[in-house]
């Protein structure tokens, strides 16, 4: 703070030399300010989310908070907010004026707008099961999905380029520039292409004869990006479209198919 703000200028009369006891107290008295300031925001500092998530509050050490109305991390807008007991004041406009009105309940939460009620998120803590349960099964469901795309497009791919199956996953992706084609057919979108998609890593391998150049088949496994946390289940697939599964392990030719 600038002390300018604080101290008096005297014009006569005794002057207050530097480290008077007067100067001294005021000192102390914006410190208590300050700390008291700064004790307000750390008791709301944190993340808090309606109960769908599409609704958050990142509140910031430094006065700032982060406000997305689509969920975190999408399209945030940065303000200014001020606590006062258990009021928070969200400065709508940078010189004051409009402001969002919110209120610090005793069991920790924010009552918001309309009455809205934000709970503090705790990021990068234990998940429940349910919610890893239902993250699992999602991630399962867009892997098989894509292994059925990877199936029929690679069909698409021999009919089209009549040289048997991709070389590799890469060739069913967005060409490097221009249409389609052979090196990028532009039959799968870019993130399945790069192997890589919900949570899963897909590993493509064409097959070939001895005496011939061409891909005859081809296998993909499906494996999660972090097993035990991700997903339970490992899947396979070739050139018959059938998708087999295997719990704990990579799935092969001899797994159980999916039904």
């Amino acid at each position: 703070m600038n002390s300018s703000r604080i101290i008096p200028h005297r014009t006569g009369g005794s002057h207050e030399s530097p480290g008077s006891p007067q100067e001294g107290h005021l000192y102390v008295v914006a410190l208590i300010l300050l700390t008291a300031a700064a004790c307000g925001r750390s008791k709301i500092v944190g993340t808090y989310c309606d109960g769908y998530g599409t609704e958050c509050y990142t509140f910031r050490p430094n006065g700032t908070v982060l406000i997305s109305e689509m969920g975190m991390g999408t399209a945030a807008v940065e303000l200014k907010y001020e606590v006062d007991g258990d009021k928070v004041r969200i400065l709508l406009a940078p010189q004051g004026g409009a402001s969002l009105a919110l209120t610090m309940l005793k069991d920790g939460s924010i009552q918001g707008p309309e009455g809205i009620k934000l709970t503090k998120h705790i990021v990068a803590a234990i998940a429940t099961p349910d919610i890893l349960q239902a993250r699992m099964a999602a991630n399962e469901a867009n892997a098989v999905s894509s292994l059925r795309t990877l199936n029929a497009t690679a069909v698409v791919y021999g009919a089209v380029y009549t040289h048997g199956y991709p070389p590799a996953l890469e060739n069913l992706g967005p060409p490097r520039t221009g249409q389609g084609n052979e090196d990028g057919a532009n039959l799968i979108d870019a993130t399945l292409a790069s192997r890589k998609k919900s949570g899963y890593v897909f590993f493509y391998s064409a097959v070939r004869l001895k005496t011939s150049a061409i891909p005859l088949g081809y296998t993909i496994n499906g494996d999660p990006a972090a097993a035990g946390t991700t997903d339970t289940r490992h899947f396979y697939t070739d050139q018959t479209g059938i998708i087999r599964f295997k719990i704990g392990g990579p799935a092969d030719a001899h797994s159980r198919p999916l039904q």
